[in-house]
C-alpha cells in the first residue's frame, strides 16, 4: 500500500489508541519536519493524502475501533462493548481546517486537537496482521518448492478464499475453479497465472507433500489446502535448516533420517546415511549434545539356556519434536533481548554522534526546500568529518544487522508458536 501506509501504521503502534483527528495531525506534523507549511492549500494536501490512506487501511481491516464505552442507567460503572460486525471499520469525517489551523500553529500540542470523533478510538487490529503472516510463510514456503510464482498465486488464492470463516482451520474450505479465477483476477500479474491455469493447478494438486488435495468434480473441481499438514512441514523444514546451519549438511541428514524412522539405532544410521563411524558418530553425539536429538537406552535379555541368561544393552536415537520446539523457543527470545540490550548500548554509546547526523539532516532537509545553493548545502554536510561518516556507517552497519537479528527470531517464534497452536486445536 506504500510508504504512507507504513507511516500511518508506525504512528498508530506508537500511540496505541488514538482518535482519528488526533492521528492526522501527529502525521501532518512529522510530514513537515516541525515546520509549519505556509500555507493551508499545502497542509490540506497532505492532511487528505493520509486521510484516504487510513480510509484504505480501514477499509482492508488493517486498523480497527476499540470497543466504546456505554454508561448503563441502572448502574454507574460503564463498560466497554464491541461495536458490530462492520461498524468497527466506518471512518468518521474529519474537520480538515480545524487540524490544518492546529499544524500552523507551531505551539500547538496533540492534546489541543478536538473534533466530532473524539470518543471513537482506533488501534491495529492484530489478528488480521497475524492471518496475513501465516499465510506469506505458507505462500513463501509453497514458492521454494515449486518454484513457480504463477502456481504460487494460486496457492495464496486458495487460502485466502479458504479461510475467510476461520484462520485457525485444518483445512480450507472447499473452493471451486470458477471461484478461484474470479479472485485470481484481482490480483496484479494475472495474466498468465490465467492462461495456463489447468497446468498450474496440476503442479499443486501433483505436488509431493500432497497439501492440494482435489476433493470433487463439482464445478470443474473443489480444491482444499492442509493448513496444519503445511504448518508441520514448514516447521520440521525450519529446524532442519537451523541444524544444516549450526552443525552441516551431514548433520541435516542425519536428523532427517531420525525423523523419518522415529527410533533407530546407530550402525543403521550410519548404513542409511552412507557414512564412516567415525564420522557420523561424531556428528551424531554433536545432535545429541545439543539436545537436537535424544539418546535412549534398552536393555535386552537373551535366555541362553534354562540357567544362563545374557543381557545386551543397545542405544537408540530418536527426536522429541516438541521438546526440541520449546528449547528453540527458549533461545528465540533470549536472542531477542540480546539483541535488544546491544542495540540499545550501540545506540547509547554513539548518541551524540547521531544526533549530530540527525540535525544535520533537517537542516539540510529545510535549506533544499528554501532551494540554497550547492555550496551553502555542501558547507553543512562538512560539518561531519570523515572519520565521523566512517564511525556512523559502522553503527549503521550493527544497528541494521542487530534489527534483522530480531526480525529473524520473531519470525522463529511466531512459526513455533502457530505450530502450537493447530496442535492444540
Amino acid at each position: 500500500m506504500g510508504t504512507e501506509a507504513k507511516v500511518v501504521l508506525g504512528t498508530l503502534i506508537r500511540n496505541g489508541e488514538i482518535n482519528l483527528s488526533k492521528l492526522i495531525f501527529l502525521l501532518t506534523c512529522q510530514h513537515f519536519l516541525g515546520h509549519p507549511p505556509n500555507a493551508p492549500p499545502e497542509g490540506y494536501e497532505v492532511i487528505a493524502k493520509y486521510f484516504s490512506t487510513f480510509t484504505e487501511l480501514a477499509k482492508r481491516k488493517y486498523v480497527i475501533r476499540c470497543d466504546h464505552l456505554v454508561r448503563s442507567g441502572s448502574t454507574e460503572v460503564p463498560e466497554f462493548i464491541p461495536y458490530e460486525s462492520g461498524e468497527g471499520f466506518i471512518v468518521p469525517n474529519i474537520c480538515v481546517k480545524t487540524i490544518c489551523g492546529a499544524v500552523m500553529r507551531k505551539d500547538s500540542k496533540v492534546d489541543d486537537i478536538s473534533n466530532e470523533d473524539d470518543e471513537i478510538l482506533w488501534k491495529i487490529n492484530l489478528p488480521v496482521f497475524d492471518t496475513e503472516m501465516r499465510q506469506d510463510l505458507l505462500v513463501e514456503a509453497m514458492y521454494w518448492r515449486v518454484e513457480d510464482s504463477e502456481a504460487t498465486m494460486i496457492f495464496k488464492a486458495l487460502l485466502q478464499l479458504g479461510l475467510i470463516r476461520n484462520s485457525f482451520a485444518h483445512t480450507t474450505t472447499p473452493i471451486s475453479i470458477p471461484e478461484l479465477k474470479i479472485a485470481i483476477k484481482k490480483l496484479s500479474d494475472s495474466k498468465y497465472c490465467l492462461e495456463d491455469f489447468n497446468e498450474y493447478l496440476d503442479i499443486l494438486a501433483n505436488e509431493s507433500l500432497g497439501l492440494v488435495v482435489k476433493t470433487s468434480e463439482i464445478n470443474g473441481g473443489l480444491y482444499i489446502v492442509k493448513v496444519k499438514e503445511a504448518f508441520n512441514q514448514v516447521t520440521y523444514s525450519m529446524v532442519e535448516k537451523l541444524v544444516e546451519t549450526r552443525f552441516g549438511a551431514m548433520a541435516a541428514r542425519i536428523f532427517r533420517l531420525v525423523r523419518r524412522h522415529g527410533f533407530v539405532e546407530q550402525d543403521k544410521l550410519m548404513q542409511m546415511g552412507m557414512m564412516s563411524t567415525k564420522m557420523g558418530r561424531s556428528i551424531l553425539y554433536k545432535l545429541v549434545e545439543a539436545n537436537f536429538i535424544i539418546l535412549k537406552e534398552i536393555r535386552k535379555s537373551y535366555t541362553i539356556s534354562s540357567s544362563v541368561t545374557n543381557k545386551v544393552v543397545s542405544y537408540i536415537f530418536h527426536i522429541d519434536f516438541v521438546t526440541l520446539l520449546r528449547s528453540i523457543l527458549e533461545d528465540s527470545y533470549q536472542a531477542i533481548v540480546n539483541a535488544k540490550l546491544r542495540l540499545k548500548a550501540e545506540k547509547h554509546k554513539y548518541r551524540r554522534l547521531l544526533v549530530k547526523e540527525d540535525r544535520i539532516d533537517k537542516i539540510l532537509f529545510n535549506m533544499t526546500k528554501a532551494r540554497c545553493s550547492e555550496e551553502q548545502l555542501d558547507e553543512v554536510r562538512a560539518m561531519l568529518t570523515y572519520p565521523e561518516r566512517a564511525i556512523l556507517n559502522k553503527v549503521r552497519l550493527s544497528i541494521s544487522k542487530l534489527t534483522a537479528a530480531q526480525l529473524h527470531a520473531d519470525r522463529t517464534l511466531f512459526l513455533i508458536n502457530t505450530y502450537f497452536i493447530f496442535q492444540q486445536s
